[in-house]
């Protein structure tokens, strides 16, 4: 599902992702919960990517520091 969830932008509504710390990331790579951190981030990256826009999360600093940096990476020049 993920890796096709930009089919849903055709909507035209936003979309909520919610990968924070999932279980599957047990499944895949052995990772408990407390250490799923990096893995929640790249996965949240990538929805927003293919157009999440409301993202429930665990983590709410680093989400937030990963959604500023993204937006700064669109502006397309680096933090002064």
């Amino acid at each position: 599902m993920m890796r096709n969830v930009d089919q849903f932008n055709d909507l035209n509504r936003p979309m909520m992702v919610a990968v924070s710390r999932k279980g599957f990331y047990k499944q895949l790579l052995g990772l408990e919960k407390d250490d799923r951190l990096p893995m929640t981030l790249i996965t949240e990256t990538e929805m927003m990517l293919k157009g999440g826009r409301i993202i429930r999360v665990h983590d709410v600093e680093e989400t937030r520091q990963m959604i500023t940096f993204l937006n700064e990476i669109e502006k397309g020049h680096w933090l002064a």
